[in-house]
């Protein structure tokens, strides 16, 4: 009890600032909260889109009915004109919250869905030791996340292939988007963390001339609470026969994460005379969509990592046949949970799995994931090695406890600055 009291007087305190507090928790700072404590740092997280902890620690962002009105109507303003991230009047609130100006870091997050200008974006590290996590590549596009294989976004942007990928656009400003935040970003004394070797590969040369220092360390995960757990008895939970073989994935209509095909492959294997079950988990409807001749079972998203850790331990074989991300984390928890997962090659995905044994080809992705799912089924004992194999990378390279470690220096760093 007293311990906690020193570090009460004595903490390092920390303001995030994310669109969410709970959903995407295990990587915006909500889930690491009172783990921090422990390492001296007392953090806070203040999301706008969507607050949903009862933590006295999560604070709304530009609370009031009002401003949720005027923030709909500028998102669909900015949808329509392409120009984003410019009309959030409200966002210059953020300099008077007693969060804000009692932090001794602010650590920006997911922040531009909506949610502040890039003026205000720049400012805070103008006015505050700051750091962005930057969990995608929108800093650097013309309006999308993820230019995935994109030949326009080395050009400058301009002509948009993808207007309606994420953060869609209806009117193509993208090349004058991405100067304008380039003009902004460069001159802009910056912190940033990215997490993966594949994200510094993707920005380097792009900040090379930028007044900018990168943090470099992946995200971490507590491995006790994504573990093997047997004793949960998933499958009974679930309805699931014991001796089927499930595959597990996450259900999107987002292109770049390739489910729409993985049905398809999984259609394939099951022609073959293979009984395979798909237990799905984020959007329901999806498979009957893409195929009625695949079996599933359809799970609601969570955020309750119990429930996510039910969803691991009824798999044999987890795929994340996703070209756009920038870290991974589903494809983490699996591995602590002890599940081998499939990834797409040469991404930050297949990173962090190291598992080459189940990667595919992008250009290829249908027929090579009903070649790694087969594999998978006729050579079981394999793939629990595999499984085994992941779950000791997990502890060893993504364990909690030096993920915070590495949090705490660079917090610490950039103060003293």
């Amino acid at each position: 009890m007293r311990s906690h009291l020193l570090l009460a007087r004595n903490d390092l305190k920390v303001f995030n600032v994310s669109s969410s507090d709970e959903v995407g928790g295990r990587w915006n700072g909500h889930d690491i909260i009172e783990p921090l404590k422990e390492f001296g740092v007392d953090a806070k997280i203040g999301s706008f889109w969507s607050k949903t902890s009862k933590s006295e620690n999560s604070i709304e962002l530009f609370p009031g009915r009002k401003t949720r009105l005027l923030a709909e109507a500028t998102m669909a303003i900015e949808s329509l004109t392409g120009r984003q991230s410019t009309y959030q009047s409200w966002s210059s609130k953020i300099f008077d919250l007693p969060e804000f100006q009692e932090a001794d870091v602010v650590h920006l997050q997911v922040i531009h869905d909506h949610l502040m200008t890039v003026e205000n974006m720049a400012k805070i590290f103008e006015v505050k030791p700051a750091v962005w996590t930057w969990h995608d590549l929108w800093p650097l596009t013309g309006h999308c996340t993820q230019p995935v294989n994109c030949a326009r976004w080395d050009l400058g942007c301009g002509s948009c292939p993808s207007l309606d990928s994420s953060l869609p656009v209806y009117w193509d400003r993208t090349e004058r988007e991405k100067s304008r935040k380039e003009t902004l970003f460069s001159k802009t004394p910056m912190n940033i963390h990215i997490t993966t070797d594949w994200m510094r590969g993707r920005i380097e040369s792009k900040v090379s001339s930028w007044n900018v220092r990168v943090f470099q360390f992946p995200f971490g995960i507590d491995t006790q609470v994504f573990r093997p757990r047997p004793d949960l008895n998933a499958r009974s939970i679930l309805g699931i026969d014991k001796d089927a073989f499930v595959l597990s994935a996450r259900s999107t209509d987002d292109k770049g994460k390739g489910f729409k095909e993985l049905v398809q492959a999984i259609e394939q294997v099951r022609k073959t005379g293979r009984n395979i079950l798909l237990l799905c988990i984020q959007k329901q409807g999806l498979v009957s969509k893409y195929s009625q001749e695949v079996e599933s079972i359809e799970l609601p998203w969570t955020n309750d990592s119990k429930n996510l850790a039910l969803f691991y331990e009824a798999s044999d074989l987890f795929a994340m046949p996703s070209s756009a991300e920038s870290f991974g984390m589903m494809a983490l928890e699996a591995m602590s949970s002890g599940v081998p997962v499939i990834t797409v090659g040469n991404t930050a995905t297949s990173e962090v799995a190291a598992l080459p044994e189940l990667e595919v080809d992008i250009n290829d992705l249908v027929s090579q994931l009903a070649n790694r799912i087969t594999w998978a089924i006729d050579n079981k004992s394999q793939l629990r090695e595999l499984g085994v194999r992941a779950r000791v990378r997990a502890e060893s390279n993504f364990s909690l406890a030096k993920y915070l470690g590495k949090l705490k220096s660079m917090y610490e760093q950039v103060i003293s600055d």
